[in-house]
C-alpha cells in the first residue's frame, strides 16, 4: 500500500514540477499561473468539503462524483481527493499544506492514464505535450459564469497538446483532443469546470464541475 500512495505521489506531482521546469527556461505564460502557481485555496477554511459532478459522455456514459475534503493539520491543510467511486475510483494521496486545487491534477493525471492505456503512449510524453501547450499554445480568455444564481468573473484556458505533436499518426483519433480549464477566484477552490473533447468545438467527452461547497470563506 505504502507503494501505491508513493507512485499515486509521484503522479500528481509530476505536471506541476514539469511545468515549474519550464518556467526556469522560460517566463511563466498567464495559463501557468492560473493552473499551478495560483492558491486556489486561499480562501478556504477548514474543515471545508468540495463537491464536483463528473460525467461521461462517450460511448459509456456515467455520472459519478469527486469530494475534495480539507482538514487542518498544523499550520496548513490537508487536502483529501475522493476521485470518483466503485471501478472507476482513482486513488489519489493525501497532500499536507495543499495550496493549489489537487482536483486539477487528478483529473489530468487520471486522463493521461487513460490516454496511456488506449494508445500505449507513456505518461511523461502526455504531460510534457500539456506542459508545452499551457507553456506556449494556451488559449486564455474572459468568460463568465453561473454561481449560485449570479455572474461571477471567470477565465477559460484551452489547450490541444497533440495538435502538431510529431506523433500524430500514432495518436489519430486524439490528435484534435482538447482540454478547458474554467478557473474563477469567486468559487471555492477556484476551479469551476475541467473539460476534454475530441476535438476543438466538439461534444464534451469527460467533465467535472463544482456543485457545491460546504466551507465558510475567511
Amino acid at each position: 500500500m505504502t507503494g501505491l500512495v508513493e507512485v499515486r505521489l509521484r503522479a500528481a506531482g509530476a505536471i506541476a514540477a514539469l511545468a515549474a521546469a519550464g518556467a526556469c527556461a522560460q517566463p511563466v505564460s498567464p495559463a501557468e499561473v492560473l493552473l499551478f502557481e495560483t492558491d486556489h485555496l486561499a480562501e478556504l477554511r477548514a474543515p471545508a468539503t468540495l463537491v464536483y459532478d463528473f460525467r461521461g459522455h462517450g460511448d459509456a456514459p456515467f455520472t459519478d462524483t469527486v469530494r475534495l475534503d480539507l482538514a487542518q493539520r498544523g499550520g496548513g491543510t490537508r487536502a483529501t481527493v475522493r476521485f470518483l467511486s466503485g471501478e472507476r475510483r482513482y486513488e489519489l494521496p493525501q497532500l499536507d499544506d495543499a495550496r493549489g486545487n489537487p482536483v486539477l491534477l487528478g483529473f489530468l493525471e487520471r486522463d493521461i492514464a487513460q490516454m496511456g492505456r488506449l494508445t500505449g503512449g507513456s505518461a511523461t510524453y502526455f504531460r510534457k505535450r500539456i506542459r508545452m501547450a499551457l507553456a506556449a499554445g494556451a488559449q486564455v480568455v474572459a468568460q463568465p459564469i453561473a454561481w449560485h444564481g449570479k455572474q461571477v468573473p471567470a477565465r477559460l484556458v484551452r489547450i490541444q497538446p497533440y495538435r502538431d505533436d510529431p506523433l500524430h499518426a500514432r495518436l489519430e483519433r486524439y490528435a484534435g483532443k482538447t482540454y478547458r480549464f474554467v478557473l474563477s477566484d469567486s468559487v471555492p477552490g477556484g476551479v469551476y469546470q475541467l473539460g476534454t473533447a475530441l476535438a476543438d468545438g466538439a461534444p464534451d467527452d469527460e467533465t467535472l464541475t463544482l456543485v457545491d461547497a460546504l466551507a465558510q470563506p475567511r
